[in-house]
């Protein structure tokens, strides 16, 4: 079974869409659902990031729409930052040493944002480690603070934007910007996660409690 590895040495938090959304919070608009693959991971070697760009053929309700994703690790060649899209979900790992950052920008076609929703709304199922997260609207027009990610959604409303908010009548970007805001003791690990959080079945986990009886007996053997 692939599983992510969830222990003091992981370090990731996963998405699993991004909307425009109304007061309530309740979606209107899909930006994007994560279904269209990409994976971008730099190392701390030096102060220049990793990125890649891909179309968004499918999983938005954007027209001509363009994902580019950056990721910038510090603190030398073993730590590094990783962007995963793939399978419904966003997940972004840093080692423990990385105080790493990273970006996922979109373009497409003029579209009235204020028309569609009030806000922008990002929901998460796992984050085990600090992050902030800033928003910008065509090129840094109209921004947000970076603010500490905190339960399961990051919403704000256009309101709450700096800058020009007339801009969210005509957006053709939206940035959105993670960065870790303290750096870990421990390298983390992350492998597929096409089977995460699913429990062992009942025979596994008889043959585990059947492993600790054998182990038991043998201690017990060799202390005889």
């Amino acid at each position: 079974m692939t599983t992510v590895t969830k222990s003091s040495t992981a370090k990731i938090m996963m998405f699993n869409s991004l909307n425009l959304a109304d007061e309530n919070q309740t979606a209107t608009l899909l930006i994007d659902d994560f279904s269209i693959n990409q994976h971008v991971s730099d190392n701390g070697v030096d102060n220049s990031a990793t990125s890649s760009q891909e179309k968004l053929v499918s999983g938005t309700a954007l027209k001509l729409a363009t994902r580019n994703v950056s990721a910038l690790a510090t603190g030398g060649i073993y730590e590094f930052e990783t962007v995963i899209i793939g399978g419904s979900f966003l997940k972004i790992n840093n080692t423990g040493g990385s105080n790493g950052s990273s970006f996922i920008e979109y373009c497409f076609d003029q579209t009235n944002f204020a028309a569609l929703g009030k806000g922008i709304l990002l929901t998460a199922i796992d984050v085990d480690f600090d992050i902030s997260v800033s928003i910008s609207i065509n090129g840094g027009l109209a921004s947000t603070e970076f603010q500490t990610y905190t339960g399961s959604q990051f919403f704000k409303l256009y309101s709450a934007f700096s800058g020009d908010q007339t801009q969210f009548n005509r957006v053709t970007r939206l940035r959105l910007d993670f960065k870790a805001i303290q750096s870990h003791n421990v390298k983390s690990q992350i492998t597929r996660l096409d089977d995460y959080r699913k429990v062992p079945n009942p025979a596994i986990l008889s043959l585990l409690g059947l492993g600790e009886v054998e182990l038991s007996a043998f201690r017990q053997k060799k202390l005889g």
